[in-house]
């Protein structure tokens, strides 16, 4: 998903110091970071809407839904789920306001 929504190879996004994280907006990634953090401590489902930055900084909105689960020996749980592209909703949403 991250080559078609931010314009970026997945190996480069994978190979950053920070990884997803590191490509959330500034003014989004303690929110969504928290978010994240409670999550995980109950296990509960995480969905959130926030942005992304893409290929060049192109901002980019996003709706995250997933759920928790097992990974592979050494990586404890992990979320899983889709990551989709809600830019146009969210720019007729501010012309509309």
């Amino acid at each position: 998903q991250v080559e078609g929504l931010l314009g970026l190879a997945a190996a480069a996004v994978l190979a950053e110091p920070d990884g997803w994280e590191g490509r959330l907006h500034p003014e989004d990634g303690q929110r969504v970071a928290g978010e994240v953090a409670r999550c995980r401590g109950s296990l509960e489902p995480f969905t959130a809407e926030y942005r992304m930055l893409g290929a060049g900084g192109r901002e980019v909105w996003v709706r995250d839904a997933a759920r928790w689960g097992e990974g592979e020996e050494d990586e404890g749980w992990l979320l899983r789920g889709f990551i989709t592209d809600i830019s146009d909703r969210k720019r007729v949403e501010a012309a509309l306001e």
